[in-house]
């Protein structure tokens, strides 16, 4: 999008940090009970085993599959889930070219955000 947008940003690509259970760190864990902390680590469960899928199921048909599964569990709510393009954050229809999976979730009240890179085939 930077280059698109003909912008002098070097975007700096950097590995997301995580909690002991696997939950991208952020200020709004502070706000999860103990139990939700249990049901909030299955978000980044759930986007590392959804790698596996690919390329037998297509970028909308595994958006469904994460979508469906995150829904499924009691305390989890999912507000968006997209798989995009990298370089563009166009919807991605196919493997072909780097992708990744963004994800917005509410967990109570709290609104979690997590992403994945899937490869590229």
């Amino acid at each position: 999008m930077v280059n698109v947008l003909n912008m002098s940003v070097e975007i700096v690509d950097c590995p997301i940090v995580r909690e002991s259970g696997g939950l991208a760190m952020s200020s709004r864990n502070e706000r999860l009970t103990p139990e939700q902390r249990k049901i909030a680590v299955n978000i980044s469960k759930i986007l590392s085993e959804s790698r596996n899928f690919v390329p037998d199921l297509n970028p909308v048909e595994l958006k469904h599959l994460v979508t469906e599964r995150l829904n499924e569990i009691d305390g989890l709510e999912v507000e968006y889930y997209e798989i995009a393009n990298i370089e563009t954050l166009q919807t991605a229809t196919n493997w072909e070219k780097p992708t990744v999976g963004c994800v917005a979730v509410f967990c109570g009240e709290v609104r979690l955000i997590d992403n994945i890179k899937y490869p590229t085939v």
